[in-house]
């Protein structure tokens, strides 16, 4: 929890139009070091969730937040004993995290496009609930060659099991449309009025999800 502390204290030397922060170089660099060496020293390279830790040496600034929700989870199981928990918690803090870092990137963007990144990150936060709660059901989420299945097959496949209502199908497959279009450059079919709507309702999902 000291890192996690840590993390929420480094300071910032500049924060740009989009609202990107820019931290105190020495410090920034020291923490990430940190973080690293205390995850390395808790979670095996071969254990699931390591990937959700890789490339915290580093870190861009926007991951921080992103690390810090995954270390105040990994912290909290092992605080609490929950370790057989420990992926749901981990999975939660970054899930917040990350909405938290869209809900920024949007409340920054004015009359800017910087609300598109707002756009991908709340697509890939419901993406990866949509993976858990599949993975929680004993659906598969790989298609035959071995990718990861799109999120609207993955919405397709919960509607099929009724693990969603019909209204929640549409209304997931409308975001992600949004995140789509947001990550391929088609800003024109879709406004930060559309974005706005997607993060407000996020969370309801979300925890519907969970």
């Amino acid at each position: 929890m000291k890192l996690v502390a840590d993390g929420r204290a480094l300071a910032i030397v500049e924060r740009d139009a989009h609202g990107q922060v820019f931290y105190e170089v020495a410090t920034f660099s020291s923490w990430k070091v940190r973080a690293a060496a205390t995850v390395h020293g808790i979670l095996p390279q071969n254990h699931r969730l390591f990937p959700t830790f890789e490339g915290i040496s580093g870190a861009a600034s926007n991951r921080v937040r992103h690390y810090i929700g995954a270390l105040t989870g990994l912290a909290e199981s092992i605080e609490t004993g929950l370790l057989d928990e420990l992926e749901t918690q981990i999975v939660e803090k970054v899930s917040a995290d990350d909405l938290a870092v869209a809900q920024e990137a949007f409340d920054s963007s004015g009359t800017n496009l910087s609300f598109v990144a707002a756009a991908v990150l709340a697509g890939a936060t419901l993406e990866r609930a949509l993976r858990r709660k599949c993975e929680g059901l004993g659906i598969d989420i790989l298609r035959p060659n071995g990718d990861r299945k799109a999120m609207n097959a993955l919405i397709d496949a919960l509607r099929a099991a009724n693990a969603i209502s019909p209204l929640r199908d549409r209304q997931m497959k409308v975001w992600a449309a949004i995140r789509n279009d947001a990550a391929h450059g088609d800003f024109d079919k879709f406004n930060r009025g559309d974005v706005q709507g997607f993060l407000r309702d996020l969370p309801a999902v979300l925890a519907e999800l969970a």
